[in-house]
């Protein structure tokens, strides 16, 4: 079987390493990422399954729900944010 060479496999094994690091962070302090949603979401709505809902505590159970996807949407979209 023939290896591939793949350019700057070095510097994709890091941002994976970092961004495991930051799921970590994330998954251990979830409560904060679903307060901060909650604080900043119009009309209670849900960006990761484009739900409106009716509580405060909906949305926090839609969150929770996708959690996976929360802490993956937070790392690409509100990090990148605050650190430009």
């Amino acid at each position: 079987m023939k290896s591939f060479y793949i350019p700057f496999i070095n510097e994709i094994k890091s941002e994976c390493a970092e961004r495991q690091v930051w799921l970590y962070r994330i998954y251990r302090e979830f409560n904060k990422v679903v307060d901060y949603f909650v604080k900043w979401s119009d009309n209670l709505f849900c960006i990761i399954c484009k739900r409106e809902h009716t509580t405060q505590n909906a949305l926090r159970n839609c969150l929770w729900y996708h959690k996976a996807l929360t802490a993956n949407h937070f790392i690409d979209h509100e990090l990148v944010e605050a650190s430009n």
